[in-house]
């Protein structure tokens, strides 16, 4: 055993892991012998592995992270601890969280890295106090505490924190963005799969998740697809741009197609919008010197008025976008009379659905109410003005983030990497302005990865980005 350990974990001091494991399992089965004479064996065993896993996540943080990186586009699986139930990957992430702080501030080798721990502290801060002034005009008061908490917190400190903090050299970089493809890649996949298995097989329909069984891995509908395909496709290009061989760019270019029509086939019109922008983006700044002025005013008004032809004479005719646009024009009826309730503080945090709730021309035509489509009117709503202007401070300084690292490199190829992470963020932000998983890990975990590549860039003055 201690061979194999030995080249498994070629860095870890092998004798001192065995003892360890020993010493664990030795108090683990007579602490077991004790407590199967007042719990059921169940439980026991379900709590022995429990405290397996925590152990090894503590021993073992960076394999958990890499872990918690794969399963970040899966919210639909869901896992139940107790009366409470979230995704497996919120889970790992507030173990992760626990295990990371106790390391920070009780560990002294870690110690070296608590001087910057929160990024963008300052904008985050302000916009999680917006949200707890809100309180002051909650109806519901445990509820909202309990929605400032999880999920406005909890992404914050989860999904941007950890991954700032863990990514700190170029080698665990380039391991995450290879866990970010390939969990991109398996939710194509189970997209695709929604095309030949589905129960929509026989008629062609559009991507969806596929369900195994009664398990829906993705989560949501179409848009939960398309949301990750908008994130990995720029993660898949700047692979690409990070290889020299032909065939390894060859790969990666395969798999930017393969992306690219696993969101045009999910027929997301909030996908389409991001892409749309995205590869104008790519295109401009690519091109920039070789454009004149009026092509450019060309190209940007074909932009704009071509999908609006393509929408005005095909899509607003199909039945279900008829539906889509009379629930979002109701949705945003909705969102306008309450935000003249209390235009400057809001609701209070997660007010919206029980608002909608209480809209009975709402509740006759759809049924169970829906959160926001975009998170002008949901922050508006419940945290009024104040609080709308403060989330936009906090992503227009993530956004300046990505624009002054892009402007002040110098090399060609740096460049083209720097502004793939910036179309990963403005891709995944321009969706959440029509989406409703707006504090999801799908959407700022790829934005929390960006960030930290920045900062691996300016510390350590990278050569790449992978």
């Amino acid at each position: 055993m201690r061979r194999v350990l030995a080249k498994i974990l070629p860095n870890e001091n092998v004798d001192l892991l065995l003892r360890q494991m020993l010493l664990v399992l030795t108090i683990m089965v007579v602490a077991n012998f004790v407590a199967v004479n007042f719990w059921s064996l169940s439980v026991v065993l379900l709590f022995d592995l429990g405290l397996v896993l925590l152990l090894l996540i503590f021993r073992f943080p960076l394999a958990a992270f890499y872990v918690m990186m794969f399963l970040y586009p899966f919210s639909g699986w869901l896992i139940r601890i107790g009366s409470f139930d979230a995704p497996a990957v919120d889970w790992l992430g507030l173990v992760l969280l626990l295990v990371w702080s106790v390391r920070i501030w009780f560990m002294k080798k870690e110690a070296k890295i608590a001087v910057s721990v929160f990024p963008m502290f300052v904008f985050a801060f302000i916009f999680m106090a917006t949200a707890a002034l809100s309180l002051l005009a909650a109806e519901n008061m445990l509820q909202a505490v309990k929605y400032l908490i999880r999920p406005i917190m909890f992404f914050y400190l989860v999904f941007l924190v950890l991954p700032f903090n863990f990514i700190k050299k170029d080698k665990i970089l380039n391991n995450v963005w290879r866990v970010l493809l390939i969990a991109g890649l398996v939710v194509a996949l189970i997209g695709l799969l929604s095309l030949v298995f589905g129960p929509d097989a026989r008629t062609f329909s559009r991507v969806q998740p596929f369900v195994f069984g009664e398990l829906n891995l993705v989560g949501g509908n179409h848009n939960a697809i398309a949301e990750t395909m908008i994130v990995t496709w720029p993660i898949a290009l700047l692979l690409m741009l990070g290889r020299s061989g032909y065939r390894k760019q060859n790969l990666y270019l395969i798999a930017v197609g393969v992306l690219i029509l696993t969101l045009l086939l999910t027929f997301s019109r909030s996908g389409y919008i991001a892409l749309l922008l995205q590869l104008l983006i790519l295109f401009l700044v690519t091109y920039k010197e070789k454009i004149n002025f009026k092509w450019l005013i060309t190209a940007t008004l074909a932009f704009v008025i071509i999908p609006l032809i393509v929408y005005s004479s095909v899509w607003q005719n199909v039945s279900w976008v008829k539906s889509s646009n009379y629930n979002r024009l109701i949705l945003s009826e909705i969102a306008w009379n309450a935000f003249l309730e209390s235009p400057w503080i809001g609701h209070g945090p997660g007010s919206f659905q029980n608002i909608v709730a209480r809209t009975f021309v709402f509740v006759v035509d759809f049924g169970d109410p829906l959160d926001s489509h975009g998170f002008v009117q949901k922050v508006l709503v419940e945290q009024g003005v104040i609080g709308l202007t403060a989330f936009v401070a906090f992503i227009l300084a993530m956004a300046a983030v990505f624009w002054l690292a892009w402007k002040k490199e110098k090399t060609i190829r740096l460049k083209q990497q720097l502004l793939c992470l910036f179309l990963i963020y403005i891709g995944i932000i321009i969706f959440e302005l029509f989406s409703t998983s707006y504090y999801l890990s799908r959407v700022w975990v790829p934005i929390g990865v960006a960030l930290a590549a920045v900062a691996v860039y300016k510390n350590e003055k990278s050569q790449e980005l992978i």
